[in-house]
């Protein structure tokens, strides 16, 4: 099984990412690599999705400004 990655970028701010969370469509928060707290803040991160089943997510992405912005994930 090849690993599976998500890339995360923030652009058009000076902001940068302090906190991410995948959800499930249940609002179930979904494991992801947990490395990814220590390089935060950050303007792009990379998260390793391999272990997480197909289906619709939701990536909740918290900015260093206060922002929040919540992106639908579709992994096949």
């Amino acid at each position: 099984m090849h690993a599976m990655y998500l890339h995360v970028t923030v652009t058009g701010v000076d902001a940068k990412i302090a906190h991410m969370e995948m959800f499930d469509m249940f609002g179930r928060s979904v494991s992801v690599e947990t490395h990814v707290r220590a390089s935060l803040p950050s303007p792009a991160l990379t998260v390793n999705t391999s272990d997480i089943p197909s289906g619709l997510y939701v990536l909740h992405v918290t900015l260093t400004d206060g922002t929040v912005q919540n992106v639908k994930v579709v992994k096949k």
